[in-house]
């Protein structure tokens, strides 16, 4: 399994059935890891319906890692325009909302590649910073985040009550 083998390419809504089995094996380690947070579902995100509204007004995409036709990875990324907030930097941000790669074809460069197309779309539409949230329990994901270069500069707390 080299990362030779893998296409990365735009996706669009049709691709959504095609990309089912990495979504659902995505959400259910998120399940799984944070069960108080996330409950089961026979629809898991990112929905066919939220794919859509992402594409709808070009200011989202999805990219897809192919091995033979197969889907093997994604990601979703979307522009966020300028804060009207007086107190705020006034730029171009994307957005990283979902990466999944199935398990078998993690730690192969395919997150780098997903992550690098997620980027170049960003930049080419006028974007300064790509901001994602990643989960504590999540270190695959973390210890990529950080060799891509991706340093924490907020931090979301809960607590049960």
């Amino acid at each position: 399994m080299g990362d030779a083998e893998i296409g990365i390419r735009q996706g669009t809504v049709e691709d959504h059935a095609q990309a089912r089995g990495v979504i659902a094996e995505t959400f259910a380690f998120h399940q799984r890891e944070a069960p108080a947070f996330f409950r089961e579902t026979d629809d898991p995100p990112p929905t066919r319906m939220a794919i859509e509204e992402l594409l709808r007004d070009g200011e989202g995409a999805w990219f897809l890692a192919e091995r033979e036709g197969s889907v093997v990875g994604f990601v979703t990324v979307r522009l966020r325009q300028p804060s009207r907030e007086p107190s705020l930097v006034p730029e171009v941000r994307a957005v990283v909302d979902s990466l999944g790669i199935l398990h078998a074809w993690r730690r192969h460069g395919i997150g780098r590649r997903l992550m690098g197309a997620a980027e170049a779309w960003a930049r080419q539409r006028g974007a300064r910073r790509v901001m994602l949230n990643v989960w504590e329990f999540n270190e695959g994901a973390s210890g990529l985040y950080e060799t891509l270069g991706y340093t924490t500069f907020n931090r979301n707390l809960w607590k049960a009550l």
